[in-house]
This record gives structure tokens, sequence and C-alpha cells, in this order.
């Protein structure tokens, strides 16, 4: 059977070093020596080609741990539906009672007290499951957040008036009176105040907002503001403490010694009353002040006490007479500026123009037209003979000397209750501008560039492949001088070393060490993924290092950024880079890819049913920006066509960069035309797919993060064939499967062989660039910034790579690679013959002689030898 030169027909000496076993991996060694080694391990990712996560083969996904009781509690709790109808509770809660009395009647009451008593319930079982399901809430009894809340649910139970008459009782006296609507009022701030504290958390509910939006393709798309760090909590924690505790005291206190809060009586209402009170008694021990007496004096005091009088009672006069006097009373009209009686005038009317109270507002039984707090009683208590009083100290506290008069200050309590809707919204502002002014400096210079530096460290963990860099807008102007900026700086720099320094192989290293607490651990124990593998060699390097010495390093670096940046732009990685070669990857899942063959496997192995394998595949793909500025998922076939595209474009990338880009100078370098004769950089590429190791290899002093795999090893291989076939690049059969039809009918079939040390037939396959069109070859990014997937069926750079080869060409070899293959190698020669005639090509050479070698017969005729199965020993790698 033929054997290949080890020499390539490009002047590449290639050596061949181990078997290609299972396990092994290709590596480059010593590649500015006298020949470029192909060794068995190759791969070390060092450039972090984009912001990418690969999601798990379905077979190989594991569940996550099942939730505990109280985690589940705590998830119920924390449900974004119980929060918003606690959130309600809280302000129903805060605004509920003044409403009532402010806007309802007094028949609502009922269903009023009714919904604050479920309130209470309801921030009683919420107080419940936080004790039992959130981490350091009651905390042995020290949990301040547990006592905030605790004081907030007690504080509703004072608004439910069948249940707080029943605590404070009532009382009948004007003095015990005052004394309780100033307490009660106290109290009411108090309990108030306890409610305003439930707000905290609603402010720290802000800081923890998720927004769920719908981009353009339906998908729910989740942006989060990253919780405070562990430092910005415990500061803006104990901040906010002192603050409620200070407010609180404030709220509770102020009303305590505030001399205006006072009864809504006026001196001449008491003192005025209490004359009427003695006028049925001691006052009148003469007997010279008769009942008409007595009405006018009534009169007087209805028309001077500027109150709304809705009952009256005076001693030893009959009720129903003190109320036909109250319903006879008239008034003056009022003087031209309006402030006081028109003297002289006559009293006939029957409405006060003063207060606006009239006979109407008289009842029988106040209580049931009025709230208790709508109402306000002067009682006066006692018989008096001679200027004493004979039962004022009486145990019982009654007397039956007992005069009293009920006002109406329902208008009052309203503006009451509305002006404690807008203290407690104040107090809510208070809450919030103090919060933030007294947090706000610490924030920006300490927590704020500390919860940065935590965050980039998290999202190392998460996604060890995304950016580094921080959004302009995070940073202050002023903090550009101060130390947290320059660690902030720096820590960017170290992840983005990281990056490059470990790659896309090594994302689980810089995950696992990046994530938290924990013991330094680089060795990462291997797992099995998917990918696509690249493997490219700069021809003649050896030679061209000797004449550029210094210079080389620049040399490599500028076809780095072609190759590396290529691989980039259409979801790539570079991985590892020694001397002249590039290993490139792109990785497709975790595991292993349904329905892929193997080259293990044997010929007859039946394959995947292609409903099947769809199927399989489903929820399989990387999230990549590629050269957009958008997430969007990439599946596996679209990532094999993004690989072809990525190296096509390479290929073009440097053909121009030769003739006027970046290696142009290269090519005009005096030494090394004058050992070339003419001098262009050139790259051989070879494809495959399969599946490989990944993880650290190495020790505590130096690790690589590598792809171990022989699947590595044949695409080395491939490319060290390119020089045995003359072509540029090589693709496997098994790339070719996982390429779409319309990427697959671009590609050309040049050969079938078996690699030395296996059985196992594999087709080879190229990819024919007749014109390199200076544009080159472009990703579509659409206007929102997403990159489009690639369209060979519909792109024109694809057919216009192939415009200066003749389609008669094509038909030719085609034709005459079949007849090749099924050993009917006459037809084969003449067709093949033809084809090399039309367009001169290196493959078509190469099988033209394999048939001179072992097909030609004595009598000059072509014919397959005996030996002939479709395919040959490659013995050369």
């Amino acid at each position: 059977m033929p054997a290949l030169s080890t020499t390539s027909q490009r002047g590449i000496p290639v050596k061949q070093i181990g078997n290609g076993s299972t396990g092994a991996s290709s590596d480059i060694a010593d590649s500015v020596g006298p020949k470029r080694v192909l060794n068995k391990a190759l791969t070390l990712s060092h450039f972090p080609s984009n912001r990418s996560l690969n999601k798990v083969a379905p077979e190989d996904v594991v569940a996550p741990p099942p939730l505990t009781r109280k985690q589940k509690v705590l998830a119920f709790v924390e449900n974004k539906y119980v929060s918003s109808f606690m959130t309600a509770c809280t302000i129903f809660a805060l605004f509920g009672d003044d409403f009532r009395v402010s806007v309802f009647p007094k028949d609502a009451d009922d269903h009023v007290y009714n919904v604050l008593f479920s309130l209470f319930i309801f921030f009683f079982i919420e107080l419940c499951l936080n004790v039992y399901s959130r981490p350091n809430y009651f905390n042995h009894g020290r949990g301040f957040s547990f006592y905030l809340d605790l004081i907030s649910t007690l504080s509703v139970i004072p608004d439910v008036d069948w249940i707080w008459s029943k605590v404070v009782g009532t009382s009948s006296t004007s003095s015990t009176q005052a004394a309780a609507l100033k307490a009660g009022r106290a109290s009411r701030a108090g309990t108030k105040a306890g409610r305003i504290v439930r707000l905290v958390r609603l402010f720290r509910m802000l800081r923890i907002l998720r927004v769920v939006k719908k981009n353009k393709n339906g998908e729910p798309k989740k942006i989060e503001i990253s919780e405070p760090s562990k430092i910005g909590k415990v500061l803006t924690e104990k901040t906010t403490r002192r603050l409620i505790v200070l407010v609180l005291l404030i709220i509770i206190v102020s009303p305590i010694i505030d001399g205006t809060v006072d009864l809504t009586q006026d001196d001449f209402q008491t003192s005025q009353f209490e004359r009427l009170h003695r006028y049925t008694q001691d006052y009148n021990s003469s007997g010279l002040i008769t009942m008409a007496h007595m009405q006018n004096l009534v009169n007087e005091y209805v028309r001077d006490s500027n109150g709304l009088i809705v009952q009256m009672t005076l001693t030893n006069i009959d009720s129903s007479m003190v109320k036909s006097w109250l319903q006879q009373v008239r008034f003056q009209s009022l003087n031209s500026d309006g402030t006081d009686w028109q003297f002289g005038s006559n009293q006939t009317l029957t409405k006060n123009p003063k207060t606006g109270w009239s006979s109407s507002y008289l009842v029988d039984h106040p209580t049931t037209k009025y709230r208790d707090t709508e109402v306000t009683t002067v009682d006066n208590l006692g018989c008096y003979i001679n200027d004493m009083c004979t039962d004022c100290n009486a145990a019982s506290g009654t007397s039956p000397c007992h005069s009293f008069v009920t006002y109406d200050i329902s208008s009052y309590t309203r503006n009451a209750a509305n002006l404690n809707i807008g203290k407690t919204i104040v107090v809510m502002i208070c809450f919030a501008v103090s919060i933030f002014v007294l947090t706000k400096d610490a924030e920006t210079m300490v927590i704020g560039p500390i919860e940065r530096m935590m965050r980039l460290v998290t999202q190392l963990a998460q996604n060890p492949l995304g950016s580094t860099e921080a959004k302009r807008e995070d940073y202050e102007d002023f903090l550009a001088d101060y130390e947290t900026k320059m660690l902030e700086d720096t820590l960017s720099k170290i992840g983005r070393l990281l990056q490059v320094g470990f790659g896309a192989a090594g994302t689980e290293i810089i995950a696992k060490n990046m994530g938290g607490a924990g013991d330094f651990d680089v060795m990462i124990p291997g797992k099995k993924i998917t990918s696509v593998f690249g493997f490219g060699i700069i021809e003649h390097f050896t030679e061209t290092c000797s004449i550029l010495e210094e210079d080389v390093i620049t040399y490599i670096n500028t076809i780095a950024e072609i190759v590396h940046g290529d691989a980039k732009v259409f979801h790539g990685a570079a991985n590892k880079n020694i001397g002249s070669a590039f290993l490139l990857a792109w990785k497709i899942c975790d595991g292993g890819l349904p329905g892929m063959r193997d080259p293990r496997d044997p010929a007859d192995k039946p394959r995947m049913l292609p409903a099947e394998k769809q199927k399989r595949r489903d929820g399989i793909y990387i999230k990549s920006t590629g050269a957009g500025t958008v997430v969007r998922r990439v599946g596996p076939t679209e990532l094999v066509d993004s690989a072809l595209t990525a190296v096509l474009k390479m290929r073009v990338d440097l053909h121009n960069a030769n003739h006027h880009g970046t290696l142009h100078k290269y090519c005009n370098n005096t030494k090394l035309i004058a050992a070339f004769d003419s001098f262009e950089v050139h790259l051989g590429f070879g494809l495959h797919i399969g599946w490989a190791i990944e993880g650290a290899i190495g020790s505590r002093f130096k690790i690589d993060a590598s792809y171990l795999s022989p699947n590595v090893n044949m695409a080395a291989r491939l490319e060290a064939a390119t020089g045995q076939f003359d072509v540029p690049m090589l693709i496997s059969e098994w790339f070719v499967d996982e390429l779409s039809a319309e990427a697959r009918r671009f590609c050309r079939k040049i050969d079938r062989v078996a690699v030395k040390g296996s059985e196992i037939p594999m087709d080879l396959w190229t990819f024919d660039i007749g014109r390199y069109p200076a544009e080159g070859v472009k990703p579509d990014i659409s206007d929102d910034g997403r990159q489009k997937p690639v369209e060979f069926g519909f792109d024109p750079i694809f057919p216009a790579l192939q415009e200066g080869i003749p389609s008669v060409f094509f038909s030719n070899f085609n034709e005459g690679i079949g007849a090749y293959f099924a050993g009917k190698w006459d037809v084969a020669r003449s067709k093949l013959t033809a084809a090399n005639q039309i367009w001169e090509d290196g493959p078509t050479k190469v099988v033209l002689k394999v048939m001179e070698t072992e097909g030609r017969t004595e009598e000059g005729e072509f014919m397959a030898p005996t030996w002939w199965k479709g395919y040959r020993q490659l013995t050369e790698k």
C-alpha cells in the first residue's frame, strides 16, 4: 500500500510520534527547532472568545438538591405575590383607620375593624413564618427586625375598637376624659410609629428589585440588581436602626410633651357651663332666677360657645324644656367685616352665622349618629349648697346633680385624620430621605466599591469568560484618586489576566476558586465535553524564526490577532499557543452530544434517526455574543457552521493581510524574500469534532487547563496532512456530518483513508477558495446588536469564495472520485485528469499519483488492486 512522503508538498517536515490511542492528546514541542513535532497533548485555553455559558447535554444533567422545609417556607414568604399582598396590607394598616374617619360613615366602622383584625392575623402568621424560616431573624431573642415586626403587628390592635375599648375601658368625668384623650393620642401616635417601621421592609425590598422583560424572541430576560454586600448590609442596618429608634422616640414623646394636644374645648365652654350648672342650684338660693332668665342664659351660652351643640342636660330642669330652649335660639347677623355680631340688630336668624349651628344638630342619642371620637362632652357633677359641694368626693364618681353638654367635633376629627395621613406620608419620606442621606457617603466611598468588587468576583464565578470591565456610570468622578478605585481597577485586571491565562478550558478552575469561601484548589477533576477542534500551524516557521529573531514574537502575535479574533467573532475560543501552532475550540456542551458519531464507532453501528437526534438535542446550546453586543443562544449545528466560517474568515483575512494589511511588511522583508524568493504567510488548518476531557493538568507549581482526547490529536493530524494534499485545510467526515446541509454542499470530499494504527476509514473533505474578496467574511449583526446565524444557503459571500473555480471542474472531480472509491480506476483516472487540466488541484494530483503507483498494470491500463476496499492506508500522519 502507498506511503506518502514524510515531507509535504509545501516543504514542511512532519514526524509522527505516538499511536493516537484513546486518552492521548497532541502537543507541539520545540517549534523553533529543525522539525515540527506533533506530540500527544494539545490544548490550553489562552484567550476568552466570548461571554458564553455551555448547556449540559440532557443525559448529563444533575438534578439540584431538594429544598428543605425551612427553605420552602422562606421561599413562600419571599414569593413576589405574597410580598405584594403583605405590602398592600402594610399600606392599609398605615392609612386604613384614618381613611375610616376621614372618608367613610360610621356604618362602615365594623367592616374596617374586621379588615384590620384580619391584617393582624396575617402579620402574626408572617411573623411566625419568619421566626421559623429566616436565618438570624429571631436570633435567640436578640433580633432587631423581629422586635420591629412584633411592635408593628401589635400596633394594629388599638385600631380595632371592639378589642381596644375592652383593654382601656371608658370614663365619665371631664378631667378623666381629657387625660384619656391625651394618653390616647400619644398611644395612637406610638402605634402609628410602630406600623411605620414596617415600611423599612419596603425600602429593603427595593434593593433587590427583579424585573422580567420580554425580548424580541419572546424569551424572558431577567435583569438583576445585585444584592448588597455583607458590610453594606451591616452598615445600612445599623444606621437604619438608629434612625428608627430616634424617629419613634420623637413620634411617641412629642404628643405627650406638646401643650397643644388638648381637648377641642375653649375656656368659655367649660367655665360658663359650670355657671349654668350652679344657676339651678346654690346660685339661685334666693329664687330670683326664673325659667325665663335660665332660657336667656342658655341662649347666651349657645350664641357665644362657638361650638356645634348636639345635646344639653341641666340638673333640676327637664330635658325637654332645655331642648325647647335650644330650638328657640335665634342669632343676630354679623357686622360688615364678619368678625363679630352686629349689635342692635334683631335676633331673627335660626342658623349661627359664625359656626353654622342650628337646632337641626340636636339629637336625643348622639351615639346613634356620631362616633365616640366625633363628639366631646363638657360635664359638671355635684350638688351644691351654699357654695359647698355635698357629693363631689364620692367614691363612686357619680352624682344625682349632673349637667352636661355634647358638641359635634366631626369636622375636627376628619381634619385630624387627614393631617395624620399627611404626617404618615411625611414620616415615610423622612425615613427614606434620612436613610439615603446618612448612608450616601459610606455607600459611595466604601460600600459601592466593595459591592462592585464582589460583583466582579461573583461574575467570574458564574461566568468565567464574562466581561470584567465596570460600566462608566458605576463610578463617581471624585473617587478616581481614592484607594478603593485603584483596588477595583487592579481586581478587574486580575480577572482579565485569569481569563486570558486559563481561557475557555479553565472556566471550572476560575469558577470554583472565585466562588467564595474555601481552600485554594486548582486541581479540578476532569469533565467530559463535546467540542469542535480547529488546529492551525504557520508554515516555514523554523526558517522564519531564525531570520526574524526578536521580531518573531511580534510576527506570531500579529498572526494570532487574526486567528484568535476570527474565532471569537464566530463564537469560538483560542486555546493553546506553542510556537507556530494554534488550537481553537468551539465548545458545544458538557458531556456527549446525542446522535453524534465517534471515530471509535464500528462501521456497522446504526445511526440515530434525524427526528430522534433533533428531539434529544433540544435545549442544548451555548450563550454567546459573538461579534454582537447582545447574548443569544447558539445551537450545535449553528456552532459547527460557525467554526467552518471562522476558519474561512481566517484564510481570507490572512490573504488580505499579506497583500495590504498587517502582514504586508513581512512579505516585503528583504531577508525573508532572500530566503524564500517570494514570501507570504500561510497557515494550514484541520477541523474535527468529538469528545474531550476538560481539566487541569500539572501540579501546585504550574497547571495547564487542557482538553485531552484523541479528537484533539485528530485535528492536528488533519492539519499535518494538508501538506500532503497541498490544500490549506482538511475537514474530517465527522465534522461534515454535523454541518448543515447548505454548508455541506460547498465542501468537497477528496479522499477516504485509514490513519495509521486504525482499520476504520475516514473521509477527508476540504473547502476550496477560488477568489479572496477584499471585504472579507463578515458576521451579520442585526439592529438590536444580535449576531445572526450563519446562512450558507443565502449569504452571497460563500458562492463568491468559489467564483474562480469552474463548475465543470467540480463535476469532473466528483465523478472521478466516485469511480475511484468504487474501484473503477480507469474511469477515475480519465475524469480526474480532465478535472486537473481545467483547474490545477493538489488533491486531484495526490489521487492520480496513488492510482499511478498502485493501479497501473503491465499493459498500461489502470485497475484497482486486490486489497482495495474503497479506501487506502495513510501511513503518515
